[in-house]
């Protein structure tokens, strides 16, 4: 089976996201031949490049004149040698490249991973127009999969065809496994810090707000943008004792550096405004830490079932963030507990079981 992923916009930090790994995981673990169809160049000696060794990278033909006509003229050319085309994201550009793929391939079969947030699910019973043309994507696909339950039920009332939960996966250490250890009182963030979907201001006026009720430390990882520098700046100036205890690490890209900050974490919070699936949450949980997540991010229930490894709290609330803060904090996670949140994400949102359920289904189409 030949499995294409086309997804012109793809650079080096795809790689290690679902449009990389889907196509990696099902090479490297099936024997499929997995393909990665991109318009941008991926960088051979990246840090992300080396965690995908033996996938097949191909660049778009007539890519410097526009990526859309490289696309068609890919697949005008290729497509008889394509069994599965994945696509991403619901839309025309979805719709037409599917219908030219299976006008030049009759037989062939086409897998779209929709990718959605709530705001695209609130424009979807708003807009009918975009209904519209979500109708016709869905009506068009073979396999069409959204990342969590909650999204599912919006989405499902659109179309008969089964829509599946093909949740965004985390890359798993094979050799070193979940290795018990005593974790640190740190709460933990990872993303584009500063950006207005990551509300890091909310997080950093909660831990503020909690300061004097918990002795924990608080790290962010990633890059800070621009115009966030002068909160940071403004916020030490307003509480200088927590100068030592809120740490800015920096974009870290090396994987084994992250792992050992989700590793030592005890807690790690995303106070998003929205979001659709972010990776840091399997990549942390599966690393054994406990959640402290926002309502607007649809797969929160799946990482904190009846609230169990962690807190759900509403988006834009630091006082209900701070609260949720001092009450893990004063909970505590042991290594026994460390360990069942671990195994618990590595049942649900290892990329090879993934990857597995996703491949029983592509088999089983007719």
């Amino acid at each position: 089976m030949t499995f294409v992923t086309l997804f012109p916009k793809a650079t080096n930090i795809h790689l290690v996201k679902d449009v990389g790994q889907i196509p990696f995981i099902l090479k490297e673990r099936f024997g499929i031949d997995g393909i990665l169809v991109t318009g941008n160049k991926i960088k051979a000696n990246d840090e992300y490049r080396k965690m995908v060794p033996g996938l097949k990278i191909v660049k778009l033909p007539l890519r410097w004149l526009n990526w859309k006509i490289g696309c068609v003229f890919y697949l005008f050319f290729k497509a008889k040698t394509i069994d599965w085309l994945n696509l991403y994201h619901f839309g025309k550009r979805s719709f037409y490249l599917a219908k030219l793929y299976k006008f030049r391939k009759t037989n062939g079969h086409v897998y779209l991973k929709m990718d959605m947030n709530f705001m695209s699910c609130d424009r979807l019973e708003h807009d009918k127009r975009c209904r519209d043309i979500l109708i016709k994507c869905l009506d068009i696909m073979d396999v069409v999969s959204v990342e969590s339950e909650e999204v599912k039920r919006r989405i499902q009332r659109y179309t008969d065809k089964e829509v599946l939960i093909i949740p965004n996966g985390c890359i798993e250490d094979k050799e070193k496994g979940f290795v018990k250890r005593k974790k640190e009182n740190i709460f933990l963030t990872v993303g584009r810090l500063g950006t207005k979907p990551k509300a890091t201001e909310v997080l950093l006026e909660a831990f503020a707000l909690s300061a004097t009720r918990q002795n924990w430390i608080l790290k962010l990882a990633g890059t800070v943008s621009e115009n966030f520098r002068e909160y940071i700046q403004d916020f030490f100036l307003k509480y200088p004792e927590l100068e030592e205890r809120v740490i800015f690490l920096g974009d870290i890209r090396n994987r084994k550096l992250l792992n050992e900050e989700y590793e030592k974490a005890k807690v790690f919070i995303l106070p998003s405004r929205w979001e659709g699936f972010p990776l840091v949450l399997s990549e942390a949980q599966i690393r054994g830490c406990k959640m402290i997540l926002t309502s607007s991010i649809p797969p929160c229930k799946e990482f904190v079932p009846e609230k169990e490894f962690g807190e759900i709290v509403e988006p834009d609330n630091s006082k209900a963030l701070a609260e949720a803060m001092v009450m893990l904090a004063n909970a505590d996670v042991d290594e026994d507990e460390a360990y069942e949140i671990a195994s618990y994400a590595r049942e649900k949102f290892s990329w090879e079981k993934i990857c597995a359920k996703l491949l029983d289904c592509l088999i089983n189409v007719r």
